[in-house]
């Protein structure tokens, strides 16, 4: 399949490995949420096209509306709704058995996106908490430039300080991810901690994250750290 694809790349969600979440009504273990072709993302539209071609399964919509006049506040309480529920997948906590919220969520524009513009049109989020604490360092009333039309992309900073040591010391969630065991066959590097310092040394290292300017680098690194922190929400 490989050699069919040519410039063209998927991304998706590998439902495979059972990590803070386990779902039972699986038909598939990948679903494709986003795709490429020369850093150009794809519209809506053409992902649906392309995955379809390739009989891909596409990850669910949940919502699609226009958030031309749509308030901040709106829009918090949109994702935090739609972060309450469980997962069309039948998502359980996989200790208990118990139904429990999706796993995350992903936010974005329809249309299709330039490459100097994916950072401020589109969002992920890991459980509903993950909402307000990724506002963290966030200016008053510089949120909404995540998604106001022809605004000047915010100037925002998770911390100034990314020593992995510091980060334990400033951020609880990260401290906890040392006591979060990964699966020994999937993640056989150990714990979170190791598997996330892994993950942000790769990216660091990165060509295509050191041409990236200051601001898209700081939201990407942030996304690194971030991607796995849910585990250790749950109990």
């Amino acid at each position: 399949m490989k050699n069919d694809l040519g410039d063209l790349e998927f991304f998706g969600e590998n439902l495979y490995a059972v990590h803070s979440i386990a779902y039972t009504q699986l038909e598939h273990y990948y679903f494709v949420f986003a795709a490429r072709i020369n850093e150009v993302w794809l519209s809506w539209e053409e992902v649906t096209f392309y995955a379809n071609l390739f009989d891909l399964p596409m990850v669910p919509v949940l919502r699609s509306d226009s958030v031309r006049d749509l308030t901040e506040t709106q829009l918090e309480k949109t994702v935090q709704h739609l972060a309450s529920q469980p997962s069309i997948f039948g998502s359980v906590d996989p200790g208990t058995g118990i139904s429990c919220t999706s796993e995350g969520l992903v936010c974005r524009n329809a249309g299709l996106i330039p490459p100097p513009n994916f950072s401020i049109i589109s969002l992920s989020m890991c459980a509903k908490d993950m909402y307000r604490r990724m506002n963290i360092g966030l200016k008053p009333g510089k949120e909404r430039n995540l998604f106001g039309k022809g605004k000047k992309l915010m100037e925002w900073k998770l911390t100034t300080d990314k020593d992995w040591l510091k980060l334990e010391k400033q951020f609880s969630w990260v401290e906890a991810m040392r006591n979060v065991p990964q699966d020994p066959i999937h993640h056989a590097e150990g714990n979170v901690a190791i598997h996330t310092q892994l993950v942000l040394e790769q990216l660091q290292q990165s060509n295509i994250y050191r041409r990236l300017g200051r601001q898209r680098q700081e939201l990407l690194w942030a996304a690194a750290l971030l991607h796995d922190v849910e585990k250790g929400l749950r109990p």
